[in-house]
């Protein structure tokens, strides 16, 4: 499995677990970590704050956390 594929199914298993919601893969955007931060992948949380009605630093740490 592909790395940008294992972080969109475990964000969606984690948004469904949190916030007890099916997310459509199309929600998800999964982009290349910039080079000031670590890691090679970045889920953006901005498409899940609707769901999460939290800021994008609590959505990401609760996705995170979940993972």
């Amino acid at each position: 499995m592909n790395p940008e594929l294992f972080i969109l199914n475990q964000v969606q298993a984690a948004a469904n677990s949190l916030y007890n919601v099916e997310l459509e893969s199309s929600l998800i955007q999964i982009q290349a970590t910039r080079k000031e931060f670590e890691g090679d992948f970045t889920a953006v949380m901005f498409p899940l704050l609707k769901i999460s009605k939290k800021s994008p630093e609590q959505t990401g740490t609760e996705i995170g956390e979940y993972i």
